[in-house]
């Protein structure tokens, strides 16, 4: 990066999360092309994180929260919000869509990400209980692969969810299931180095455009 920036200057360079951040930070040493940082979560907080915002002419966070471990703050730093497409889907479409697929016609509580212990599905598990008791019919739906780093972790958590939860795997027409959804949860828990921790995360910004409740950590983004 550092030698194409010498062969063809630039006005601005663009850099987007933590390891985009680092390299432009090292790539620009010397040069006055003025680096644009997008902070997008809280992986690698503390040391990292400050020299490459030290290094950046302006960092954009997704939330207030991934700007936080920059306090007190000056006018370089700025939240601008993740932004998608609205999605157009009927909600009862959708909700028969996925009745269909689950086999049922009571509620359906959805969540969506990869088979990864920092996306919560063990938290859901251990709440299923107490939501069962007071909605007999309900139903749960993870939608999302597996994530080859845990391989493990998909057939475990096979093993402890239980006859309700149904692995749905990755989907294409996620967004239209979050529609046909009662709720979605984001039960998401971090790890020691920031790693998952919600910034400021697209299912939520998803399953609201289509009008589905949201219920998650009062945590992160």
């Amino acid at each position: 990066l550092r030698r194409r920036l010498a062969r063809t200057p630039s006005a601005v360079v663009h850099a987007n999360g933590v390891k985009a951040g680092l390299v432009a930070a090292l790539a620009t040493v010397g040069s006055r092309a003025p680096v644009i940082w997008v902070k997008h979560d809280f992986s690698w907080d503390g040391p990292l994180t400050r020299f490459v915002a030290a290094r950046s002419a302006k960092v954009i966070g997704v939330s207030a929260a991934v700007l936080e471990t920059f306090a007190p703050r000056n006018g370089k730093f700025e939240v601008v919000h993740n932004a998608i497409p609205l999605a157009a889907h009927d909600a009862e479409t959708a909700r028969a869509r996925l009745h269909t697929i689950l086999g049922t016609t009571g509620p359906v509580v959805v969540l969506v990400g990869r088979l990864d212990p920092i996306k919560g599905h063990r938290e859901l598990i251990a709440a299923a209980p107490t939501v069962v008791e007071r909605h007999p019919d309900v139903r749960f739906a993870f939608v999302g692969g597996e994530d080859r780093s845990h391989a493990a972790v998909a057939d475990e958590l096979r093993r402890e969810a239980g006859e309700r939860f149904t692995f749905l795997g990755h989907r294409e027409d996620a967004v239209e299931l979050l529609a046909g959804a009662d709720v979605v949860v984001i039960p998401s828990v971090g790890d020691p180095r920031g790693f998952g921790r919600e910034g400021f995360p697209y299912v939520g910004l998803e399953a609201l455009s289509v009008g589905t409740p949201v219920v998650g950590y009062r945590d992160g983004g």
